[in-house]
């Protein structure tokens, strides 16, 4: 598992899933937010389709890595690392100071579940750390 291999594989699969996510359970939750106008609902739809779109491309992208040599694979790890965290602390910004400062109402179905928020934060470390310490067998 401290293979460039086995990190891009996980990375591939945990972003392919998000097809579930902006595709399908995207829509049904923006269905639970009253008050929304028709316009929103729109910009929100969107919003879902091109998130769920580019998580498509990092995945296969991802997939893809899992051929590239390791000097190149420690590179990218590291690079996916720095930009996962920084991902990391911009939902961890959302969800524990611009959702509950203003729509605490809303803090229920807009933040990630917590599974979710841990998987994002190991991502980063594990990418970092086989990113830095893989080595040829």
């Amino acid at each position: 598992m401290l293979k460039p291999k086995a990190v891009f594989t996980v990375l591939s699969v945990w972003f392919l899933f998000h097809i579930i996510v902006f595709f399908v359970l995207g829509p049904m939750g923006v269905q639970q937010i009253s008050g929304l106008s028709e316009k929103a609902f729109f910009v929100v739809g969107i919003n879902n389709q091109l998130a769920g779109s580019m998580a498509v491309v990092i995945g296969v992208v991802m997939f893809l890595c899992r051929g590239v040599d390791l000097e190149n694979s420690k590179k990218i790890l590291i690079g996916i690392g720095v930009c996962l965290g920084i991902m990391d602390i911009l939902l961890l910004k959302i969800r524990l100071v611009d959702i509950p400062n203003n729509y605490p109402e809303s803090a229920d179905y807009l933040n990630a579940p917590l599974f979710a928020m841990v998987i994002w934060i190991l991502l980063p470390i594990y990418s970092l750390y086989v990113g830095i310490t893989a080595k040829e067998d």
